[in-house]
């Protein structure tokens, strides 16, 4: 039987969500969207708020595409609507109605949640994994296409010791305004994947990544030391 179901990413002012929603509750985010974007074409802005009610809140599939979690990863996701009792309900918003919305400070994810110290990452690198990181932006390369005609900007993450990763921003990631060299960043969902033709391991940052600008631009910061391979 043919299923609907929508992989968003939900931003307020502390953050990103990864949410995937089944079913009703996906047709309803899709006419939510439609709205918003109907409302913007009357001349009437704002941000597209969603208000989501009853939902379930659990790790990633632990599969050959997620692999292994080295950060404390969650996902929103719906709840189907049985007899007994009903499912997730989405509602657009006319506007922000949480201090996240409008007046909270954005703080950086704990240990477990998001790492800087990439020390820790040493021998672990192997794909596929996912992950949250907290680093410098360096190196930041133009726009390319990939072989498959999208877009994508390569670029490493360095930490306060100067060991890098190198990333591949892909989908909305790419015209990220915190994508600038020398940015301090919280790069989260990040995707692991080892070497494939002639491109090297990379962490990339598909659909379900997203960028958090920490700190403007800096010229303080230390320089490239070790790069840390992923295999």
């Amino acid at each position: 039987m043919e299923s609907k179901t929508v992989d968003a990413i939900f931003v307020d002012k502390t953050g990103p969500v990864s949410v995937c929603l089944w079913g009703s509750s996906a047709e309803a985010l899709c006419n939510c969207w439609r709205q918003a974007q109907e409302r913007r074409s009357r001349g009437v802005d704002g941000p597209c708020c969603i208000e989501l009610t009853k939902v379930r809140i659990q790790g990633p599939a632990r599969n050959n595409w997620n692999g292994e979690s080295l950060t404390r990863i969650r996902t929103l996701t719906s709840i189907e609507s049985t007899s007994a009792e009903g499912g997730t309900q989405v509602k657009l918003l006319a506007g922000p109605t949480s201090a996240n919305l409008t007046s909270a400070a954005y703080r950086i994810p704990p240990a477990d949640c998001c790492i800087s110290s990439f020390r820790l990452l040493r021998n672990r690198l192997n794909s596929p994994f996912r992950l949250t990181i907290k680093g410098r932006v360096a190196d930041l390369q133009s726009l390319e296409q990939s072989q498959g005609g999208n877009a994508k900007r390569v670029f490493d993450i360095v930490d306060i010791a100067g060991l890098y990763i190198t990333c591949c921003a892909m989908k909305h990631n790419v015209d990220s305004s915190a994508l600038r060299d020398n940015n301090e960043v919280v790069i989260y969902f990040g995707t692991g994947r080892g070497p494939l033709g002639n491109s090297k391991g990379m962490l990339y940052l598909m659909k379900d990544a997203f960028i958090v600008g920490v700190s403007g631009a800096t010229t303080s910061s230390s320089p490239k030391t070790e790069q840390l391979s992923i295999e």
